[in-house]
């Protein structure tokens, strides 16, 4: 059974890649990135208004049904380019790979325990973002972004604890995958560096036996920036479908603020580049500047109104805290 729900899971997360490289040209190796993070965002978003409990199956449903638009879509899909793209083949090789290692594995790390693991399960449990009533987090203004991934993943393969450490490894990968977009030209040379700087900072940066975010907040801010970059001539086009991954790290962690900030200053100098003026590129620097920090705002209000002393614990996002590092 937890074999068809990943089979049904991998049809959704393709319906969403489809989508992104059909419809708007965005490369393979970034779709799988946009993708994971939009609906990193859209889960969060529904925690905040309280639709928690079937949002995961509306964006499953979704997926599926950009899956089968795309299939019906013409021009008819180019399956062999998609079958034998290197970052989705990447993707797939560490999928399995991840799905046998971790499906048995438990959470044993003081810090899963104490904070990672256990968000995972209040959500899980609960169908809401912690709050006083139904959680005893110690850092409590700490961003669910991590968790809200998790949270997509686990309501549809099960609530086992291997399966939150395959979720985020998948989520980690989805965000290093971007560096196959700048190489493969000459397949046997160039595809050298993605595979083995991804593996490498899979395997030596970022841990893959704790749910800790340090590591997986540079891969986002990574993704984003190099996202921002290759999309550099036509952001007015595709910059709408960036700004979750540009907003990602502010969900992740606090301190994501400066990994958001990188991208959105790269958007701007890069939009002021396009010599051509237009109503399109103002509204495009209206909707970062007034969408990132709404989405810092949010999570303040949510932390403040869920706990009663939220926003004045070590790791909240407030200037003291900052000028104290």
């Amino acid at each position: 059974m937890v074999i068809l729900r990943l089979l049904l899971l991998c049809l959704s997360m393709l319906g969403f890649v489809l989508f992104l490289n059909k419809k708007y040209r965005i490369d393979l190796a970034f779709a799988p990135a946009l993708s994971v993070s939009f609906i990193l965002v859209i889960v969060f978003l529904s925690g905040i208004i309280g639709i928690l409990s079937w949002i995961v199956y509306v964006l499953l449903a979704l997926g599926v049904a950009l899956f089968v638009w795309m299939l019906i879509q013409k021009p008819a899909t180019n399956w062999k380019a998609i079958l034998t793209n290197p970052a989705l083949i990447f993707l797939t090789v560490c999928a399995i790979y991840l799905f046998i290692r971790f499906n048995n594995r438990v959470l044993y790390s003081y810090d899963d325990f104490s904070h990672w693991g256990t968000i995972v399960k209040t959500m899980l449990l609960s169908n809401s973002l912690p709050n006083a009533e139904n959680s005893f987090l110690m850092f409590q203004s700490y961003p669910p972004g991590s968790a809200c991934w998790i949270y997509f993943v686990a309501r549809i393969l099960g609530a086992k604890e291997g399966l939150y450490f395959f979720a985020q490894g998948m989520l980690a990968l989805s965000f290093l995958t971007t560096m196959f977009s700048f190489f493969g030209k000459r397949p046997k040379v160039d595809l050298l560096f993605p595979v083995v700087g991804a593996v490498l900072l899979y395997t030596y940066v970022l841990d893959p036996n704790c749910l800790g975010v340090d590591a997986l907040l540079a891969a986002a801010g990574l993704a984003a920036a190099l996202a921002v970059y290759r999309y550099r001539k036509s952001l007015t086009k595709r910059f709408l479908f960036i700004l979750p991954l540009v907003c990602t790290p502010l969900l992740i962690k606090n301190s994501g603020v400066f990994f958001s900030l990188l991208p959105v200053l790269l958007g701007f100098y890069y939009l002021n580049e396009q010599k051509k003026p237009s109503a399109r590129k103002k509204w495009i620097a209206a909707i970062a500047l007034v969408v990132v920090p709404l989405v810092v705002l949010l999570w303040r209000q949510h932390v403040a109104t869920a706990f009663d002393t939220g926003l004045a614990t070590k790791h909240a996002l407030s200037a003291q805290n900052f000028s104290s590092v």
